[in-house]
């Protein structure tokens, strides 16, 4: 993920007045902060409260990696910035292969045909990827519930 820094220019909107954020200023932080901003949010007693806490904190509720045990992950908050299993998500695999199939849109300086990641423009290459994909369903555990099954099939990409 990444943080948007800049306030756009003329931006204009109560509680998102501040300043650009200079990324060399925000200093470490830390377990204990992490938790005094965490018993800050939980100490909240209405909704309202616990919304001016979480825009303040920018938590939403503990961690499930508080459940760890400490001394086998990175540590914590540090470690949230390697969070990487929502990336995952819908956004980001629409970005992907966008990307991957030269399909996003671009300004008009930009040829797309310089791009040496958009390794599935071709049909025949983006069918074959489809194909590939379809093909791992029986390396997979029954506990993944939903196997993959092949992009090129359906009509939204």
């Amino acid at each position: 993920y990444y943080p948007v820094l800049l306030k756009p220019n003329k931006y204009d909107v109560s509680g998102c007045t501040h300043d650009d954020v200079d990324v060399y200023e925000i200093g470490p932080s830390t377990l204990e902060s992490y938790v005094q901003q965490l018993y800050y949010l939980l100490g909240a007693q209405t909704q309202k409260e616990y919304e001016s806490c979480h825009l303040e904190t920018g938590i939403v509720s503990p961690s499930i990696l508080l459940g760890l045990q400490p001394q086998l992950i990175l540590g914590i908050p540090e470690c949230f910035s390697l969070e990487m299993m929502h990336l995952s998500g819908a956004n980001m695999a629409a970005l992907w292969l966008d990307l991957w199939r030269g399909t996003i849109e671009c300004v008009l300086m930009d040829n797309k045909t310089n791009w040496h990641w958009s390794v599935l423009r071709e049909q025949c290459k983006w069918e074959e990827h489809g194909c590939a994909i379809a093909a791992c369903k029986p390396y997979l555990p029954g506990s993944f519930n939903v196997a993959p099954c092949d992009p090129s099939l359906h009509a939204n990409l």
